[in-house]
């Protein structure tokens, strides 16, 4: 039994980390304080804990709140580093792309902190994927190619990507965040170029909406690159709050292709980025 304990701030409160699989143990009333977001409640690495009971019906409080992320109570809105944990089912992935293979429609996917070199594509309705402790703890970028890459591609409809580091890199016109499934969703993500991208190749759009309807690209920070529509038809896409910096070679925002786009373009600054040879927005 583990109660009526005052348990403060430490990387692992309380462990499960050996023993019989079939030990039962009592966790009740328990006040846990003053977590750092890296730090851990409770760690069941046997299996032997119901979490779900453990944080909701047994008494105990947490200090700030908490939720179970595969076998851990952890700070409210944080993850294992390395790790992506499907929020829906419990299970931890090594990978993001393994992540989505496995996800169901609606599901979650956290990102934990790190950084996973990989390409990513997202293919499952409603999916949303999530850096965990806002866009500057999980990056994102492809392998090293001499040809242009894409670092997250979002084909499937109603599908989300938000507070994630993407770097795009790669040769050609690599792209970070491109967006073609209807219903989707840029927000609060960190998009750049890699240091190893050419001047001559950061032309291409950080994040794109090349194609989909009622597309949202919102609140996102872009270094070294634009955003960009760049295709649909007779799709709205609403640009909003954005912030674009950093050196580009052409303009900040541009849009052409698509036939009859509606766009909505509001909200968005460019007053730290350093413009090349046209405009900071140019619509073609």
């Amino acid at each position: 039994q583990i109660n009526n304990n005052t348990i403060e701030s430490s990387s692992i409160g309380v462990g499960v980390f050996g023993g019989d699989s079939g030990a039962t143990f009592d966790i009740q009333d328990n006040d846990f304080q003053n977590f750092d977001d890296d730090e851990v409640f409770v760690d069941d690495t046997v299996g032997v804990l119901t979490l779900s009971d453990v944080l909701n019906t047994q008494g105990n409080t947490f200090d700030p709140a908490g939720e179970v992320v595969e076998n851990q109570i952890r700070v409210e809105g944080t993850a294992p580093a390395d790790r992506v944990v499907n929020l829906d089912s419990g299970n931890g992935f090594d990978t993001i792309q393994a992540a989505v293979d496995a996800a169901g429609t609606d599901d979650t996917l956290r990102v934990g902190p790190g950084n996973f070199t990989e390409s990513v594509t997202v293919t499952v309705e409603g999916l949303t994927i999530e850096g965990a402790d806002g866009a500057d703890e999980t990056t994102i970028s492809p392998p090293a190619t001499n040809g242009r890459t894409d670092t997250i591609v979002v084909s499937a409809s109603n599908a989300t990507v938000q507070e994630l580091d993407v770097e795009a890199t790669g040769g050609g016109t690599p792209r970070g965040i491109v967006l073609t499934g209807d219903n989707t969703s840029a927000l609060n993500n960190n998009v750049s170029h890699a240091d190893s991208v050419a001047d001559s190749s950061r032309t291409g759009p950080l994040i794109a909406v090349a194609g989909g309807d009622n597309v949202v690209v919102d609140g996102n920070t872009v270094t070294d690159g634009p955003i960009a529509y760049t295709g649909g038809t007779d799709n709205q896409v609403a640009f909003t709050d954005n912030t674009v910096e950093g050196d580009l070679v052409d303009e900040g925002f541009f849009a052409f292709g698509g036939t009859n786009p509606n766009i909505t373009f509001t909200g968005n600054d460019f007053s730290a980025a350093d413009t090349g040879q046209n405009a900071d927005v140019k619509f073609d």
